[in-house]
This record gives C-alpha cells, structure tokens and sequence, in this order.
C-alpha cells in the first residue's frame, strides 16, 4: 500500500514532506498505558493517529512528519531527530537562555541521549512551570508541565525564533 504523501513550506521556505492521513489512520487507539500519564497531564487536548508530535508542532496538525522514510508504513511513527534539527536551522530558531521567559508558541524539545525524542509548544510562559501542549506519538494530544511527560522522551530545552532587534 503507498501512504499519501503531501507536503508544506517552512517560513524559510524549506520543503517538508509528511505522511497524510488515511482512513487507517483515522480511528484512535488508546494508549494501553494511560492510566500511567494521568498524573503528569493536565488536560487531554484531542484523540487522533492521524499526526505525530512534528506534525502537531510543525504542520498545524497534518501529518506524521519522520527522517529520510520515503515510503513509510500506516502506523509508523520514525524517528524525528534530523527532520526536527532541519526546520529548526532552516527557520531560524534559537535556544532561550536560561533565565530567559518562555512565550506562548515557544518549541520545546525533549532529548535524550542528544537524541531528539519529541517536541511540543509553549502555551503558558513561566520560568517556574511553562505549560506545554504535545502530541505523545500516534496517542493523544495533551498539556502538561514541561517536565511532565514519559521519561523516555528526556530532557527539554526551549526555542524561540531568532529576533533581527533583539541580536540573537
């Protein structure tokens, strides 16, 4: 079977391509596990396997979005590490300071390992606790704290777009 194929521009301009949904797709499975997320999630946002983490981040929700798969298989989620470092230079951001506030629209990415595991976005700036909204892999879409979320995803670090009056 070959899954639909579409793409979108970054503001850089930058060609990305992400697997469109399909009816396989479409109907969500719930994590058999969670019940384990419950207490590190505030809110559960929306149910859909019809778009990853980059796909929610990156692609207003449109697809999976993975590394270098030309064809990829219904229900593969991939690794996101290249595709992720790719739209982050192409686009131009840059990691926050560590001082610096967090803002609405802010990326944060999860590593582990210097490996780039998930990504989500600022919905609520604080320095003490940003509230983040993600999309756990093919799961469901949640807000949670910024270190709320399964320990294999890792450690996070905050992004911003790089500001031509603000030096960075």
């Amino acid at each position: 079977m070959t899954v639909p194929r579409r793409s979108f521009q970054c503001r850089s301009g930058l060609e990305v391509w992400y697997e469109a949904a399909t009816a396989e797709r479409t109907q969500f499975q719930r994590d058999e596990d969670a019940a384990a997320f419950a207490p590190l999630v505030l809110a559960l946002v929306r149910e859909s396997a019809t778009y990853n983490c980059v796909g929610h981040v990156f692609a207003v929700s449109r697809g999976i979005l993975t590394d270098g798969l030309e064809d990829p298989p219904p229900g593969n989620v991939g690794e996101i590490d290249g595709i992720v470092r790719k739209i982050l230079d192409a686009d131009g951001y840059r990691r926050r300071r560590p001082m610096e506030q967090p803002q609405w629209g802010d990326i944060v990415v999860y590593e582990r390992e210097g490996k780039i595991e998930h990504v989500g976005f600022i919905v609520s700036g604080s320095l003490n606790e940003p509230m983040v909204q993600s999309k756990w892999g093919l799961g469901a879409e949640y807000r949670h704290y910024l270190n709320s979320v399964p320990s294999v995803y890792g450690v996070p670090t905050i992004w911003t777009l790089k500001r031509v009056f603000d030096g960075s």
